[in-house]
């Protein structure tokens, strides 16, 4: 390098970067397969030896991604650029050499093109050409060229003066030969620099348009559709949550540990207790695995049921009656209620304290449900079952509030069984074996796996709602669970769904929620209103329910099937772990 002048530098560094352009390019076009390719199982991972920028919300790895979208801007930019130049120099020529009227013309309209913000224009074209491939080509080639061209026109001008062209002239030759065989040699630099200068702004321009989403497809591997999913995630805000979420992850930890020290003391009690629980926030189905342990341990023991009653306006014990409020007890604890009237079911936010007065209260009791207690450590189960979605991996999440973690995935040594809800119909083997892997780390550990079987739509209100709706008939969606999604999915496979209500989980319905739901029936005459059983047990007992929903209201009743093992293989296993211990 020392030995070497200016000009060779340049050369080298430019033939360099022409080198490294081709090679990413090139790269874009082998891995086109690989950077379209999901896979859930992978999804959000951190950059690691395999994923060199981690994976995104698909499972796609994001460096082939990068590769490819690069390659996709390189090969519009070159073409873009390459089109804008030659359009830039045939239309300098043209103006310079065809006559005033043209040289007019041309130069107007450089001005209207140039007078259009550059970014407007760009939207403009590419929307006007149906965006995508050719869009995006056809509006940056017809939105950079002004510059160049009116540099062009001025050189021509120029040239014009020169002695060789007038002699050109003189000696018979016509405007285009003269401009063919004089002009475009002695112009070539001016093209070639210019050609270069295009080629970034092209990139650049391309990148903005698919960003704001009127350039390439968003399924497509490009800088813009890249960036433009970058931004969705920093508009949820989970990089400036993650401070946050670290500082939960502490104070999970030490509590933990103030446990193991023996700081903390769990209470064991005089009867064994069932818990079910999991480690995220939102539905993982805890309300129907304990309604079927309840259904099949009340055979045998006098089962009692706790639970914290989230979501209720009390505080302290309370005992839950069928025909209590579900502001003041729960809406969970209110179904289970309601599904087994017989069984003694109670809230408390202080779980060992709620135990304590069941047992106090009711010394018949041999066998206490816990209802989401996994996390809360003051109360020592004789078995813990806890579920988990197979919709959201454990191994991919973050903790609160970045993610849906609320406690460590490391506690899950304590469990005694996995229950996997919300599996597809047909899982993948290699699927089960991935979650068996992450899961169970203890020899004694179980794993089960299920999905939800829904039965017929039943009415809210009986005797008042018309037959339920048939198969492919058009219904209203209304649910407020933690994970609507496998219950949005199941009624557009059944249903025609013309409209959607998604509430927050333990959503308190009110009067603008009524006249919503009003609302979407007069939209929609001929349709029902379909929502979950956790719902149905809020507005079943409204007042203020208005008639024509209540004569068009129905809940899908669900239980939990299992897909490899039996239910009752789980239950014998429980009731001998209750009888016998482990």
């Amino acid at each position: 390098m020392r030995s070497m002048n200016g000009r060779q530098k340049t050369v080298l560094l430019f033939g360099m970067a022409v080198l490294f352009l081709a090679l990413i390019t090139a790269a874009g076009q082998v891995f086109a397969k690989e950077a379209m390719a999901t896979d859930f199982t992978r999804k959000n991972l951190a950059p690691c030896g395999e994923y060199v920028f981690g994976t995104d919300w698909m499972g796609r790895d994001m460096f082939v991604r990068t590769l490819t979208g690069l390659s996709m801007s390189i090969r519009i930019g070159l073409l873009a650029a390459g089109v804008s130049a030659l359009l830039a120099l045939v239309l300098g020529i043209v103006s310079a050499t065809m006559g005033r009227a043209v040289d007019s013309a041309v130069t107007w309209v450089i001005d209207l093109v140039m007078g259009i913000p550059h970014i407007l224009l760009l939207i403009l074209i590419s929307y006007a050409c149906g965006k995508g491939l050719r869009g995006v080509v056809i509006g940056v080639s017809l939105s950079h060229w002004t510059s160049l061209a009116r540099l062009i026109r001025g050189e021509v001008l120029q040239l014009k003066e020169a002695p060789y062209i007038k002699v050109a002239k003189k000696l018979g030759l016509s405007s285009w030969q003269i401009a063919w065989k004089h002009m475009v040699p002695h112009l070539f630099p001016q093209f070639l620099v210019g050609l270069i200068l295009l080629f970034p702004h092209a990139i650049l321009h391309e990148a903005s348009i698919t960003f704001l989403g009127f350039g390439l497809s968003p399924e497509q591997p490009a800088i813009g559709v890249i960036l433009s999913e970058s931004m969705r995630y920093l508009a949820m805000g989970k990089w400036w949550l993650a401070p946050a979420a670290y500082l939960y992850k502490l104070g999970v930890t030490f509590r933990h540990r103030l446990f193991d020290w023996g700081v903390l003391r769990s209470e064991t009690f005089p009867v064994p207790v069932i818990c079910i629980g999991n480690i995220t926030v939102g539905g993982t189905g805890k309300t129907p695995m304990a309604e079927m342990v309840i259904g099949y341990m009340a055979r045998k023991h006098n089962v009692a049921l706790i639970s914290r009653g989230y979501g209720r306006r009390t505080r302290g014990y309370r005992e839950v009656s069928a025909g209590a409020h579900y502001r003041d007890v729960g809406d969970e604890p209110l179904q289970i209620k309601q599904k087994f009237p017989d069984t003694v079911v109670a809230v408390c936010e202080k779980r060992a304290e709620g135990i304590r007065r069941l047992l106090h209260d009711h010394p018949e009791i041999d066998l206490v449900v816990m209802d989401d207690g996994f996390q809360h450590r003051y109360v020592e189960p004789k078995v813990n079952i806890v579920m988990v979605d197979a919709t959201r991996s454990v191994q991919n999440d973050r903790m609160l509030p970045r993610g849906t973690l609320r406690d460590l995935p490391e506690m899950l040594h304590r469990a005694h069984y996995f229950v996997v809800t919300k599996c597809p119909e047909k899982m993948a083997p290699i699927d089960r074996r991935i979650l068996r892997k992450v899961l169970v780390s203890v020899a004694y550990q179980r794993i089960y796996f299920t999905r939800y079987e829904s039965f017929m739509p039943r009415a809210v209100f009986e005797g008042e709602a018309a037959p339920a709706p048939a198969h492919r008939q058009p219904v209203i969606a209304l649910s407020g669970i933690g994970n609507p999604r496998p219950f949005l999915a199941e009624l557009r496979e059944r249903y025609d769904v013309v409209a959607e209500m998604t509430l927050d989980d333990h959503h308190v319905y009110r009067v603008r929620d009524m006249r919503q739901l009003e609302a979407l029936l007069t939209r929609h005459p001929g349709a029902a209103i379909v929502t979950t059983e956790k719902d149905a047990v809020k507005l079943g007992g409204r007042d203020r329910v208005p008639r024509a929903v209540r004569e068009r209201l129905y809940y899908i009743p669900i239980n939990i099937s299992f897909i490899e093992d039996s239910a009752t293989d789980l239950l014998q296993k429980l009731e001998q772990d209750v009888t016998t211990g482990n």
